[in-house]
């Protein structure tokens, strides 16, 4: 018996309703119908961003507390104060893993009762365990830096080279390379396809969560993942034109980019499928967080 907390930032109600209406064999219909679902409210005040309530969340206090408001902010005194959940959970003998929750950076000083850590795509070094691990997160942490904002076809080659050369033994799947290499097709064909190395990212962080969690089996793990909500901040009105006013965005807009949710959907499915395959057979609960 374990639990997996998979975080799905910013994902609202409406989007879950949205995707089980429209395929109800789903993973999201599964748990939209079959789950239990709990309406949390946060009490932090100012700027609402995934930076600040997901250490809401793993804590326990508001921002007025744990005072955390930026990206690579130095946690040292508010860990001691108000240390996070799985922090708590391996000090009391509970096996814990940790792939890129936010505010994760850095390591902590005992990983005796971590099966594996790696820490957020924000973190100020590649520091992981076990450290085989961090030729992937060296060339995640390069590939966030060149599409922070907009989305770039470079490649950190050096990186990249490291991260593929041991990308199988790590647990990426023959499926995801494939997928990859479609993806780069992709973009020389058209290159608004561009937009999706995002959900790229993640699906290559997945696979390596996924290996971590069968190979070690501990007894909590968090794995956190931004690429819905990044397509959803840019592309809302393309599947939701009635929110705003008639007319306001180009149709020609609206239907070229249409199909960009849809695709960052089909990958959070296709991850909570095998999470909830893995559930059924283990015995494991798991929880969703939006």
């Amino acid at each position: 018996m374990g639990v997996i907390v998979y975080e799905l930032n910013e994902v609202p109600k409406r989007l879950f309703d949205f995707y089980s209406d429209a395929f109800p064999s789903s993973a999201f219909a599964l748990l939209r119908h079959q789950s239990m679902l709990f309406k949390t409210l946060t009490a932090d005040i100012g700027n609402l961003s995934p930076w600040i309530t997901w250490p809401t969340m793993h804590r326990g206090v508001s921002n007025v507390d744990h005072e955390i408001s930026e990206l690579g902010q130095n946690l040292q005194a508010v860990n001691k104060e108000f240390p996070n959940v799985y922090e708590i959970l391996a000090k009391s003998g509970i096996r814990v893993g940790i792939f890129g929750s936010l505010q994760s950076y850095p390591l902590p000083d005992e990983l005796g009762n971590y099966s594996f850590y790696v820490p957020d795509t924000f973190a100020a070094g590649d520091d992981c365990y076990p450290d085989q691990l961090s030729k992937f997160q060296s060339f995640n942490l390069s590939m966030v830096r060149k599409n922070s904002r907009n989305v770039s076809s470079n490649v950190d080659l050096g990186s990249a080279l490291k991260f593929l050369k041991s990308s199988l033994p790590l647990g990426v799947t023959p499926s995801t390379l494939m997928k990859i290499a479609r993806q780069l097709v992709s973009e020389r064909v058209n290159k608004d396809r561009l937009v999706r190395r995002r959900t790229s990212q993640i699906e290559i962080a997945f696979d390596l969560y996924f290996h971590q969690l069968i190979r070690t089996k501990p007894d909590i793990s968090f794995f956190f993942t931004n690429h819905l909500a990044s397509s959803m901040h840019r592309y809302w009105p393309a599947i939701f034109p009635e929110d705003y006013g008639k007319g306001r965005f180009d149709e020609r807009w609206l239907a070229r980019w249409s199909a960009e949710i849809p695709h960052a959907v089909r990958v959070s499915n296709y991850q909570l499928s095998k999470l909830i395959d893995y559930c059924n057979k283990s015995g494991t609960e798991l929880v969703v967080c939006g």
